[in-house]
C-alpha cells in the first residue's frame, strides 16, 4: 500500500519539508520571505559541512600542487550568506609558495567561482582549526557547493587537512557518479597558481572528474 507524504509542518509561518542534501543525509529545510529568518546550523555550529567534523578521523594531504581538490557541501536554504569557509590543518605546510595557497567555494550548478579565500601560504604553515574569510561574502541559492583547496610550493610540503576515514572512491562518493557531477570528493581542476588563474579557469566542468577515497572535512559559516 502507498505512504502518503507527510503534510508540510509551519514554524513561525514559514512552510517546511524534508529535504535530501548532496550527502544522502535529509534535512528539514524552508524558505521563509521574513527576513528575520536564520538558517538551522548543523550540530557543530555551521550552516552545512561535507562530513560531521566529530567523525573526521582521517587525514588528507593534497598529492599535487596546483591541484583543486573538492569536498562537496550542500546548501537548503535559498539565499543563505557564507562568510568563511572552515577546516582544520593537522600538519603544516612547509615552504608555501606566496599568493599560490588558496581555499574556493564553487558552485556544483554552475562550476562557477562563487567565492574565494584571501592567500593562505602563510597561515597553512600552522596547525589548527581555521574560520578562513572569503574575499566577498556571498549570498548563495540553494544547491550543492564544492569547498575546494589549492595549494603550492617550490621544495616543501603541502599541509594536511581533517578527513574523513579511508574508504574506496565507491564508498566516499556513493549514490553519485562522475558523469552526475555530484561527487562528493574530486579533484576538480590542476595547474592553478594564483588567483587570477583560478578565476580564469572557471568555470569548471564538474563532469567526468576524478573521484578520491576522503572528503576533506570542511563547513561554511
Amino acid at each position: 500500500m502507498a505512504v502518503a507524504a507527510p503534510s508540510p509542518v509551519y514554524l513561525q509561518g514559514m512552510p517546511v519539508g524534508w529535504n535530501v542534501q548532496a550527502n544522502g543525509n535529509e534535512a528539514l529545510t524552508g524558505n521563509s520571505p521574513d527576513s528575520s529568518f536564520s538558517p538551522a546550523l548543523t550540530a557543530s555550529g555551521f550552516l552545512t559541512e561535507s562530513i560531521d567534523f566529530n567523525v573526521a578521523s582521517g587525514t588528507f594531504q593534497p598529492a599535487v600542487k596546483g591541484t583543486l581538490y573538492g569536498s562537496l557541501t550542500s546548501i537548503t536554504e535559498y539565499d543563505t550568506l557564507v562568510t568563511n569557509l572552515d577546516y582544520v590543518v593537522t600538519t603544516a605546510g612547509t615552504g608555501l609558495t606566496a599568493l599560490q595557497n588558496f581555499v574556493v567555494l564553487i558552485s556544483q550548478a554552475t562550476g562557477a567561482v562563487a567565492g574565494i579565500s584571501a592567500d593562505q601560504s602563510t597561515l597553512w604553515q600552522t596547525a589548527g582549526p581555521f574560520v578562513t574569510p572569503i574575499v566577498v561574502p556571498i549570498s548563495v541559492a540553494k544547491g550543492g557547493y564544492y569547498v575546494a583547496f589549492v595549494g603550492n610550493t617550490a621544495a616543501g610540503t603541502l599541509p594536511t587537512f581533517a578527513a574523513g576515514p579511508v574508504n574506496s572512491a565507491v564508498i566516499t562518493n556513493w549514490n553519485t557518479t562522475a558523469a552526475a557531477g555530484n561527487l562528493n570528493a574530486c579533484v576538480i581542476a590542476a595547474g592553478l597558481t594564483t588567483a587570477a588563474s583560478i578565476n580564469a579557469a572557471a568555470p569548471f566542468t564538474l563532469t567526468g572528474l576524478t573521484p578520491l577515497a576522503q572528503r576533506i572535512a570542511v563547513g561554511l559559516s
